[in-house]
Parts: C-alpha cells; sequence; structure tokens
C-alpha cells in the first residue's frame, strides 16, 4: 500500500506499507534487478559501478550451481565489463547446463580481456553451432585481427556463421585503429551495441552525433539516445527534447529519447512528457510515465493518476511506480517532525495506491485500522500518524491510548506527542 500527502508547499510526501515498491539499498536493487533481469535489466546503471561490482561478484561466488541465478549473474557483470576475478566466470565455462556456459563465453568476450581469450577457443571447434556462434562473437573482442582466419575457419558454410564472422571482421578491424568513431559506427549497427555503454568516456563524442545525424536511421539513432541516457549524458538533453517534441521523427526514436530524458532527469521536459501521457501510441504513454517518474517532479502527479484507468487500466503498475518516485519526503519522518514542532500539516489531498492496484482520492480508514494491529512496529507508527493527522478526532484519540502502551519505546514516545498535540487543538 502506498499513501500519497499532498503538501501546500509543492512537495509530496509518501508511506509505504508492506513490501517497499524500490529498495533503498544497493543489494535490494540489485536483487530486485537480478529477479525480472528481462524487464529491468536497464535499472543497472543506476547504481554505481563501483558498489555494483563487488556485490555481483560476491553473489556469483556464493552462487553454488543454481543456472537461472548464474546465468544473470554473469550476464550482469559481463554489461559491466567487470574483468576482476575472471575464475568465477571462467570455471562456469565446464558448467553441464549449456545455458550457463553460452552466458559464461559471452561475458568472459565482454571483458575485453585478452587474458580470458584461452578458455573460449575451444568452443570454436565445437560440433553445436550455438557455441561456435558465441566463441566467434566473444573472441572478436578478446582477439587482435590477425586471429581472424581462425574465427572464418570455425564458421565453415554455416551462412549464419559466416554472418557472424563478418561482423567480427569488422569489429576487430575496427578495434585496430583505435579510433573511437570507428568503434563505435561498427558496433552501433550490431546486436552487440549495448558493449559501447561501459565505454561512455570513450564513445560519448561519436554517440551524441549520431543521435544529431538526420542522415543515420531511426535504430541507430534510438540506440545511440539508449546509451547516452543509461550513462546519464546530461549534455545531450537539447536534443533529446528537440527530438521527443518533432512530431516527424519516427515514433520509435521519440520513445527513446522520452526514455533517456527521464534517466538523465531533465527537467525541462516536463510539460512535453505530461502531454505526451495522451498519446494514442502505447509506447509513447509507457515511455512518458517512466520518465515522470524519474525525474520526480511533484506536479506530474495528478496527470498521472488521470491515467489510471486508460487501456483498462494497462498502465497501473507503472504509474504506481511513478508516482512513489515523485516523493520527496518520507512521510513519516513529515508527520512526526510535525507533531514535534507543534504543527499543523496543510495538505492538498491524500491518496492510496493499493498493492491490488486499485487507486482511492480520500483517507480510507479501512486500510488503517488492520495497521493498527500489525507485528510491524514501523506500520502501527504509520497508523498513529495517519490517524491523527487525517483521521476524525475520536479515531486519533482511541489510536494514541493504544499506542501508549505500544511494546516500540518509539511508538509510546510519538503517543505523548500526538496526545499534547491533539489536546491543543481542542483549547
Amino acid at each position: 500500500m502506498l499513501v500519497i500527502i499532498a503538501l501546500t508547499a509543492g512537495q509530496l510526501a509518501c508511506l509505504d506499507f508492506g513490501v517497499p515498491l524500490e529498495p533503498r539499498s544497493f543489494e535490494g536493487r540489485l536483487t530486485a534487478i537480478l529477479s525480472d533481469w528481462d524487464q529491468r535489466r536497464d535499472d543497472l546503471w543506476e547504481i554505481p559501478v563501483s558498489d555494483s561490482k563487488p556485490i555481483l561478484r560476491r553473489w556469483l561466488r556464493e552462487a553454488g550451481d543454481d543456472a537461472s541465478r548464474l546465468i544473470r549473474l554473469m550476464s550482469a557483470l559481463g554489461w559491466l565489463a567487470a574483468s576482476e576475478e575472471p575464475d568465477l566466470i571462467r570455471k562456469r565455462l565446464s558448467h553441464p547446463d549449456e545455458a550457463v556456459r553460452l552466458a559464461a563465453i559471452r561475458a568472459l568476450g565482454q571483458t575485453q580481456d585478452p587474458d580470458n581469450a584461452p578458455g573460449v577457443e575451444p568452443f570454436l571447434d565445437s560440433k553445436d553451432a550455438r557455441f561456435r556462434a558465441a566463441a566467434i562473437a566473444a573472441l572478436a573482442k578478446l582477439w587482435p585481427r590477425s586471429n581472424y582466419p581462425r574465427l572464418q575457419a570455425a564458421a565453415g558454410s554455416d551462412p549464419n556463421l559466416q554472418r557472424l564472422a563478418e561482423q567480427a571482421r569488422r569489429h576487430m578491424m575496427a578495434m585496430a585503429t583505435l579510433n573511437p568513431a570507428q568503434i563505435a559506427n561498427e558496433a552501433i549497427e550490431t546486436g552487440e551495441y549495448e558493449d559501447l555503454v561501459p565505454w561512455i568516456s570513450e564513445v560519448r563524442e561519436p554517440l551524441k552525433e549520431m543521435l544529431k545525424s538526420g542522415e543515420r536511421s531511426a535504430v541507430v539513432r534510438g540506440r545511440a539516445a539508449r546509451i547516452l541516457g543509461l550513462r546519464h549524458q546530461e549534455e545531450v538533453s537539447w536534443t533529446l527534447r528537440t527530438i521527443l517534441g518533432n512530431a516527424d521523427e519516427p515514433m520509435e526514436l521519440r520513445v527513446e529519447a522520452a526514455y533517456a530524458l527521464g534517466r538523465i532527469r531533465i527537467r525541462s521536459s516536463v510539460d512535453a512528457l505530461i502531454e505526451l501521457l495522451d498519446s494514442v501510441d502505447p509506447r509513447m504513454q509507457e515511455a512518458a510515465v517512466f520518465a515522470l517518474g524519474k525525474i520526480g517532479e511533484p506536479r506530474a502527479l495528478r496527470p498521472l493518476l488521470a491515467k489510471w484507468n486508460v487501456r483498462g487500466g494497462a498502465l497501473r503498475n507503472q504509474i504506481r511506480l511513478a508516482a512513489g518516485r515523485l516523493c520527496s519526503s518520507d512521510g513519516q519522518e513529515l508527520l512526526t517532525g510535525l507533531l514535534r514542532a507543534d504543527a499543523d500539516l496543510t495538505s492538498e489531498g491524500i491518496w492510496f495506491l493499493e498493492d491490488r492496484l486499485e487507486l482511492h482520492e480520500s483517507y480510507q480508514e479501512r486500510f488503517i485500522e488492520p495497521l493498527a494491529a500489525s507485528p510491524s512496529p514501523q506500520a502501527r507508527r504509520d497508523a498513529l500518524l495517519l490517524r491523527v493527522f487525517f483521521g476524525h478526532k475520536a479515531e486519533a484519540a482511541k489510536a494514541i491510548a493504544l499506542a501508549r502502551a505500544d511494546e516500540e519505546r518509539t511508538n509510546r514516545e510519538i503517543a505523548e506527542l500526538a496526545l499534547h498535540w491533539l489536546e491543543s487543538r481542542r483549547n
């Protein structure tokens, strides 16, 4: 249950009961990302790489033989180009699960560390075309271009592998030039373009040029927008806003621009994003919801909640997450602070967003009553605070009396503050 309080100062405060919408710790956030890797993998770049790498390496050491977890951990470390402790990944090259071995090959290639090539090379001789393909793609990032004939030989007469080998050749040639523009131009046209993300300091300028160029395809420009957004490159905000506001640009490019503006948190794009909540294209609606949540501008709350029932409620989960991200204040801290200061709450509204995705635009005592008997001290505290500030006086008085006998010391202290606060307003 998410409770949002709109303050007259234009800020929002939230109380989040039950399972938090978003964990606060890096470990909690990484756990959430890995649990839904396909949908949330981009959020990996919201966590400082210097913090995420050690956690992921520790988890990989402790992962045992759980194939699904191994694949996700190696996928994350590979995308981060984590070359530290390569044996953690190398030893998975002999794992009995084929998908684990394939993930290990890819992750070792993404490190771009030539020392990892010997472990991958034997897979060029595999009878399984999938392993030869994975090895060709990985070794193109680990070997010098002089080794290309070995990749070509591994492709044999298989047309798919031949295409992959030719892509490998172009990549090796580009890498040999040490020219960031050539490297970025080669990679951006392939399915391996995401490998550019860790190397943003080297490829930033070529990507900016691609994004601005009307001569490049919408796919290439969209990929450039995505990478620049993932790495929070604020200097491209004007270009992104221009693309977003130009109805003549391809929709898929404008959608990527919206996501990028959200990730970079460009407040000057809020008005345009609010307007795009009315887009007839579902992709743009979803991108606008995401971006507004990431930017965190409180005035986006009502426009977001106004879309609660569109498309049969298809956006509710995304809107709930975005609404929670708009809050700049912890509701419990805010209300407790008002009690300590003997100050009044001046609010413009309160909303309850249920876990089962129902929206209520007023105070709901029926949701507070179960919290008052919760085994969680924090839940009981939140119930008390909400009853004092939003409930009927009789309910508030009963809640205070109950809390004065609470086993949690902090709750008893808040109950005494609430009693004084309530009595001072009866005079």
